[in-house]
């Protein structure tokens, strides 16, 4: 399934060169459609950015107590709730003010991924 995710990584690679593509909206689709057709993680998604060293980086940004009452971050076929949500940057110097500004190592933004998901309004 890892190999059709980084088919799906290349082709989008190719896509946000154009502007039409080249936001975190369109980013974060094929990511949620690859994590429910191929299975793979968020984190998956991240090392296949990097192995293509794409402009793209992900982050694990956590839902704060605040968000609670109306949001709660999961990943499609599972009932699993993650306390991370997926934080789309489109480019190295606002990921590394992503990073700083929650005080998070690369490595420890890895990890955060395996606990991440997308952000869901919660309905009554």
């Amino acid at each position: 399934m890892k190999e059709n995710m980084m088919i799906s990584i290349r082709e989008m690679e190719k896509l946000i060169e154009n502007r039409v593509y080249n936001n975190c909206g369109f980013v974060g689709s094929v990511i949620m459609n690859c994590v429910k057709k191929y299975r793979v993680s968020i984190a998956d998604f991240e090392y296949g950015l990097r192995s293509v060293g794409s402009r793209v980086h992900l982050v694990a940004y956590p839902i704060t107590p605040r968000m609670t009452s109306q949001y709660f971050s999961s990943i499609p076929n599972s009932s699993e709730r993650f306390e991370y949500f997926l934080w789309v940057s489109m480019d190295l110097n606002n990921f590394t003010e992503t990073l700083n500004g929650l005080g998070v190592t690369k490595e420890e933004n890895i990890e955060n991924l395996k606990r991440t998901g997308f952000l869901n309004l919660i309905t009554m």
